[in-house]
């Protein structure tokens, strides 16, 4: 009898949150990254019928700031709310704190048209406030789309030339983070 209490209680265990064939993890790619000189690539699990977590790794291949490049990459875990009880799926709030790293350069030239080329790193730490929604079509395919507002603070670290030289509003300030995701369901 105690065997049976054991086995019942670890099979309602296993069927507890998700249903045995609900997907509840996604891999996906901002669409929008090309457009903007980036790559992206994102984890989110399901942790509740209601809640997910998500990792999103990003990459910048040399933007340009007026006369700044940027090169480095960021990093988001997000912590997400689906209200309809469906996570991984459908309409959700999301706050999503950011650490982003990157290289900097400024080629900057003086009154004789002499060119020299300042170096610096960004730190950069912020948080974003998202609303969006992701759908699910066929068996695997997901689109997610969403946006809202985030503000970063950064920090200089100039190794050659001086911070003046530098375009830093990509890294710090109020601004907006938006994407169109494609992904998988598994």
């Amino acid at each position: 009898m105690k065997n049976l209490f054991l086995s019942l209680f670890l099979v309602a265990l296993s069927l507890g949150g998700f249903a045995q064939t609900e997907k509840r993890n996604v891999i996906k790619t901002n669409l929008l990254s090309p457009f903007l000189s980036a790559a992206h690539l994102n984890y989110e699990r399901g942790l509740s019928d209601k809640t997910s977590a998500q990792l999103g790794l990003m990459y910048l291949f040399g933007v340009n700031q007026g006369d700044t490049k940027f090169n480095g990459f960021g990093i988001t875990p997000e912590f997400r709310f689906y209200p309809s009880g469906n996570a991984v799926q459908g309409f959700f709030l999301a706050l999503s704190p950011r650490y982003q790293s990157y290289n900097l350069e400024a080629t900057i030239s003086d009154d004789n048209g002499n060119s020299n080329t300042s170096k610096a790193t960004l730190s950069s730490v912020g948080a974003g406030l998202l609303i969006g929604s992701q759908w699910h079509f066929g068996k695997s395919v997901t689109l997610e789309l969403y946006g809202g507002p985030s503000y970063n603070v950064g920090n200089v670290k100039v190794e050659s030339g001086s911070e003046d030289d530098f375009n830093t509003g990509l890294g710090s300030g109020f601004g907006l983070r938006f994407g169109l995701m494609l992904g998988f369901a598994f």
